[in-house]
């Protein structure tokens, strides 16, 4: 047995000890046994691993991770830094490392004692039937119903499916919905809005965060993945409700914040009576919005706008949101007296601030068909627009409703009576919309450039991806080059072509430092030119190969020096030769790199090509040395692309694949220990 599962197993004995203890009465009380909150057990969603922190805080570095998929138990909730806007984390046990996870990256499922099945099971199903929610909601709030039977689930029914919704939520050229800079690559938008491929950067649409992609907004937008007893907040109604929301609740929520004492209690009170809005849902939305420490808009300090306060960050957007939501605090709405009066503009102190932020909630949102956590970020009810959305952080229901379930575990009021507007789409997909996930690295897989024999293909856009080109040459043979804007990004099908009289297809394919791929397509109409054969150079010293390849380049022999190319490789008399380095320009003497042309021309029209390999020399600098293992490496590591030629030189030991053996090999070489041999085994005929 591992250590791992003993120590649950002895946690479960601690348990039912405990529970042991409990008189006989309460255990059959089911609404108490909801209360029991730890130890809970959870699972981890955090790709590829979840990082165990000594505090609840990024301060430190990792102490420990955990894979993803791992269940675990968490054994007490704390409050910490702010991640996602999320500031809730929970202490673990995982192989006796104790630390901090965020809340962020672990899927919840409360450890439950079995009960017998409850008696009005079918009467629920009866009931979601007759109410029209899908079945695929049902397993979900049937799990709910059986913990908390005095809770009411109403479905929202909307007149948007789920497809539309999703794709009207997510603009490409305005986006409406965020997620913080840190986040996962996977969850980020690659709209060219939002991406910069010039700089292979993401565009910060505010300070600290980027618009997010069609896929997470897909999961937050779907009621499904939160149908469990934390995230379900988002779908309570946020009326205020005295039988439930009481001044002591509001002030056990308040605890630990900058917000800590009996005079925010009584403010909170107080606005939530005069907005008609739950105070359990004001101070979640203060704490989304300033953070439990406060901020800029809450300290009454801020540069330029020293005494006012903006608790709800209304109005808060631009370069500098912090500010531009005090101007509002100060002047309101322009034109418009007797709306500002009503929300008390000015607000000039945080009981203003707090009580106007509620009444503007209360009359603009909660009042007008957005009255959850849901319908506040996802206005799907006031036609196809979705221009009266309160937040932009996609993250912000499903945090602000974590922070609303501990306020209710920590007032042990979870089991009293609650009532959830849940969305209903006409047409929804029969399995909930995943969680993102994808491997690290930018999504920037755009050519910068693609060129014929060194001339920019016509027409080219970055944007575009077929083109139909038409060539009438006495040459057939072309050579691809395709720059990407991102130097890391893979690119394949870059060479040289020998083109047949037709349709040519050619498929260049870049790979994105993440997985993605892009393709782009050249048709090429070849109609020929010459129906003379072009013969074949020949030599004697040098291995020249059927693909145009040359090697035999000793150094030891001088071989790989231009003016002896040139005077051992021959062409039948009206034919010339010249050899020309990478940028084309022709060169005479001094030593030949790596992937530098010989050029067979006929009355100046180049109408053969080969490739010149120097085996071991991988950076093309004519040399063999450490620079050329430093490249090999750097390829093994995904950090340096290699082309055909480069890939050819650094297969010293040509056996299929380039590896750590090959960069070995050259290592020694250079050091005197081996040989890199310069002719291909066995020698071509």
């Amino acid at each position: 047995m591992n250590k791992e599962r003993a120590k649950n197993i002895s946690t479960i004995i601690i348990a039912v000890f405990l529970l042991s203890i409990i008189p006989f009465t309460l255990l059959l009380n089911r609404e108490t046994v909801a209360e029991l909150n730890f130890p809970i057990e959870a699972k981890v969603i955090a790709m590829p691993s979840l990082n165990i922190r000594k505090t609840p805080d990024l301060s430190q570095n990792p102490i420990g991770s955990i894979p993803t998929g791992q269940e675990i138990l968490l054994l007490e909730h704390t409050e910490g830094q702010a991640i996602n806007g999320d500031t809730n984390w929970y202490r673990i046990d995982f192989r006796n490392q104790d630390g901090y996870v965020s809340a962020q990256f672990i899927e919840f499922s409360p450890w439950e004692i079995d009960l017998p099945p409850t008696a009005n099971d079918q009467d629920f199903e009866s009931y979601l039937e007759e109410q029209g929610f899908p079945f695929s909601y049902r397993a979900g709030l049937h799990k709910l119903h059986t913990k908390y039977p005095n809770w009411v689930f109403t479905p929202i029914k909307l007149n948007v499916d789920f497809n539309s919704a999703v794709n009207g939520q997510y603009k490409p050229n305005s986006s409406i919905n965020f997620v913080p800079a840190t986040s996962e690559d996977a969850l980020k938008s690659t709209s060219s809005a939002d991406f910069n491929k010039e700089t292979n950067e993401w565009i910060e649409k505010e300070r600290g965060w980027v618009a997010a992609s069609k896929e997470i907004i897909a999961h937050q937008l779907d009621p499904r993945n939160f149908l469990d007893e934390q995230h379900i907040f988002q779908f309570e109604s946020l009326s205020y409700n005295p039988d439930v929301q009481n001044w002591q609740g509001i002030r056990n929520q308040l605890a630990g914040t900058f917000m800590d004492s009996d005079e925010y209690a009584n403010i909170f009170y107080n606005a939530a009576m005069t907005s008609s809005v739950s105070p359990y849902h004001l101070i979640a939305r203060v704490r989304q919005e300033v953070s439990p420490n406060g901020s800029g808009s809450s300290s009454g300090t801020y540069p330029g706008v020293e005494g006012y306060y903006n608790f709800f960050n209304i109005g808060a957007y631009g370069a500098d949101p912090v500010y531009e939501g005090l101007v509002f605090a100060r002047d309101g709405y322009k034109n418009n007296p007797a709306a500002n009066e009503r929300i008390l503009i000015p607000w000039n102190t945080p009981e203003r601030s707090i009580t106007g932020g509620a009444i503007f909630l209360g009359n603009d949102y909660i009042n007008n068909l957005q009255n959850t956590l849901y319908f506040q970020k996802f206005d799907l009810r006031h036609g196809p627009d979705y221009w009266h959305q309160y937040m932009a952080n996609v993250f912000a229901p499903q945090s602000e409703s974590r922070t609303i379930y501990h306020a209710y575990a920590a007032q042990g009021s979870l089991a009293e009576a609650k009532e959830f507007l849940i969305p209903v789409f006409t047409s929804i997909s029969d399995l909930p919309a995943p969680y993102p996930t994808g491997g690290s690295g930018t999504p920037n897989n755009w050519l910068r450039s693609i060129s014929i024999d060194g001339v920019l293909l016509p027409g080219f856009e970055s944007s575009t991806y077929s083109y139909q080109l038409e060539i009438d040459a006495p040459n057939s043979e072309i050579t691809i080059d395709a720059i990407p804007y991102n130097p890391y990004a893979g690119v394949t099908g870059r060479g040289s072509y020998f083109l047949k009289e037709g349709k040519n297809p050619i498929l260049i394919e870049v790979t994105a430092t993440n997985g993605s791929i892009r393709n782009y397509e050249i048709i090429i109409n070849y109609h020929g030119g010459t129906t003379v054969e072009v013969p074949r150079v020949e030599s004697s010293v040098y291995q020249i190969q059927p693909d145009g390849n040359i090697y035999g380049l000793d150094p030891a022999q001088n071989l790989n020096l231009v003016e002896n190319a040139l005077s051992n490789i021959t062409t039948t008399d009206q034919y010339s030769l010249s050899i020309v380095n990478f940028a084309d320009q022709e060169v005479t003497q001094g030593s030949i790199g790596t992937g530098y042309k010989l050029l067979q021309k006929q009355n100046g029209n180049i109408v053969g090509k080969y490739t010149f390999i120097v085996l071991g020399d991988v950076n093309r600098d004519g040399d063999i040395d450490i620079l050329d293992v430093d490249s090999i490496y750097r390829y093994i590591t995904g950090y340096l692309n290699l082309d055909d030629a480069q890939l050819l030189a650094a297969n010293v030991l040509q056996d299929s694949e380039v590896d750590i053996l090959d960069a070995d090999q050259i290592y020694r070489s250079v050091f005197g220990y081996a040989q890199v041999s310069q002719y291909l085994e066995p020698l071509s005929e």
